[in-house]
């Protein structure tokens, strides 16, 4: 059965997308292999630093570093010789070098590239409202989001609604279980405001064994199984053609790839709404 060839972590103790933009090059590189990326944003506490460390000593791993609070990095650092991970620091060469030829020394704080203003804090509020409603949490986040995001688990949702909060849009993101009842209010929006996410059964079923795996699971388990997968698909399709929203295939795409896609159907949808609204 195929595993990943790798597992790339991009780690920031902000909210910049550099650590990935690198990981996602890098990876580029190297067709034919199966490297996943995944993201580990705003890491303010040695607590997520122990998260992440558990979920990669057992795996072929490389922590891609961007994180510019001296402690928390050099915590991490230690905590990724000591379990003999490949990590790499993208920003102590280049903030050195730099420091070096302005002669002064770097102030080293954490997205310092956003200006505290209106766009700032909305930004904010929609990265708050995508992890206060994430999985589900609480259905009535349905008719409060600027859109919603549906699928069988592993499908991107999460990180696809941080991404898209960080471009001031609110998203709740609801997991479909063949075993859970849709909540009332997916039928109740707008079936333009929601986006029905969809992937390979083999990518599925990779990623859900290295979850299984990080976690110290049997890579046997049913939820892996591509029977499972294959039962959950049709269970989603069924749901998304019920409610009529537009799907999308995320399989093999990055995370801004599809938030692109997502964006410009929202700009076209609202550009259709002003012209009716003319008349």
């Amino acid at each position: 059965m195929k595993m990943a060839n790798a597992v790339v972590y991009a780690i920031s103790d902000s909210f910049e997308e550099t650590a990935a933009a690198v990981a996602k090059a890098a990876a580029a590189q190297f067709p034919g292999n199966d490297i996943i990326i995944d993201r580990a944003h705003c890491v303010k506490d040695r607590m997520a630093i122990d998260i992440i460390i558990e979920a990669t000593k057992h795996l072929n791993s490389l922590l891609i570093i961007d994180m510019l609070q001296k402690d928390l990095k050099d915590y991490l650092i230690h905590r990724a010789m000591e379990n003999n991970i490949a990590y790499f620091d993208i920003m102590e060469q280049a903030v050195g070098t730099l420091s070096n030829i302005v002669n002064q020394k770097p102030n080293l704080v954490p997205e310092a590239t956003y200006k505290l203003n209106e766009e700032y804090f909305d930004r904010m509020e929609a990265i708050d409202f995508a992890v206060k409603y994430d999985d589900c949490k609480d259905p009535r986040a349905i008719k409060k989001a600027d859109l919603v995001l549906i699928g069988i688990s592993r499908t991107s949702k999460t990180p696809l609604s941080i991404y898209l909060a960080t471009k001031n849009i609110k998203v709740a993101n609801i997991p479909l279980v063949p075993e859970v009842v849709p909540p009332r209010e997916l039928f109740e929006i707008p079936r333009d405001r929601i986006f029905g996410l969809i992937t390979s059964k083999q990518k599925l079923n990779t990623i859900r064994m290295e979850r299984l795996k990080a976690h110290g699971l049997n890579d046997e388990a049913n939820y892996a199984s591509f029977e499972r997968i294959d039962y959950e698909l049709k269970y989603a399709d069924q749901i998304m053609k019920d409610i009529g929203c537009v799907i999308l295939n995320v399989a093999d795409k990055a995370i801004e790839e599809t938030a692109s896609t997502i964006l410009q159907i929202l700009k076209e949808v609202n550009a259709s709404e002003k012209i009716r609204l003319q008349f």
